[in-house]
């Protein structure tokens, strides 16, 4: 059978318990039976690829605009948290710190507000404070850019990951402000 032969007899029999459910919930005593609920856990946890207490993500973000200084590593202050699960968010340090080992898809985006034709633009991915994967923009005009750094990094209990920027303008530059624009992600693959 292949997997979307799989996936449809999996539909299948999720319609027969969906309809176990909507039958017991419109009775006066609502309550969905523990094999009902067994088997709606086990495809959702199927469906996803890991089980619920081995996955891990999280993601944060500059909220307002932050004022990166000429040719200085610099960490990105990730000021907002969008979520985090089963990891830890360190707000005093803008980090996360790992609760499960395995592979992780980690990914860094910074975008600033203006730079400077010729120049270099950096982001990196940081894990227990150094840098393991950056993405240099040497800036070809002006206005509006951002740089995109997309890793797979192996990380053990307690290693922390986060982000940091450097750019060589000549002058201090700011970094957009809004969720969208600046943040840091990150989800267990394996």
């Amino acid at each position: 059978m292949n997997e979307i032969e799989q996936l449809s007899a999996r539909v299948g029999s999720l319609e027969g318990e969906l309809t176990k459910i909507q039958e017991n919930t419109l009775s006066d005593n609502p309550v969905i039976p523990p094999d009902v609920l067994t088997v709606l856990n086990n495809a959702i946890m199927q469906w996803f690829g890991t089980n619920g207490s081995n996955a891990a993500y999280g993601r944060a973000y500059v909220a307002a605009s932050q004022s990166i200084n000429d040719v200085t590593t610099v960490k990105v202050l990730l000021d907002s948290l969008s979520f985090v699960v089963n990891a830890t968010w360190n707000s005093g340090t803008n980090d996360f710190t790992i609760k499960n080992a395995g592979k992780y898809l980690c990914t860094a985006v910074v975008s600033y507000q203006t730079v400077t034709s010729g120049k270099v633009y950096k982001v990196s991915i940081e894990k227990n404070g150094g840098d393991v994967q950056a993405t240099i923009l040497n800036a070809g005009g002006t206005g509006q850019q951002s740089v995109i750094c997309t890793s797979i990094l192996t990380l053990a209990i307690g290693d922390t990951i986060g982000m940091n920027t450097f750019h060589n303008s000549g002058l201090a530059e700011n970094l957009l402000g809004g969720d969208i624009w600046n943040y840091f992600c990150f989800n267990k693959i394996s």
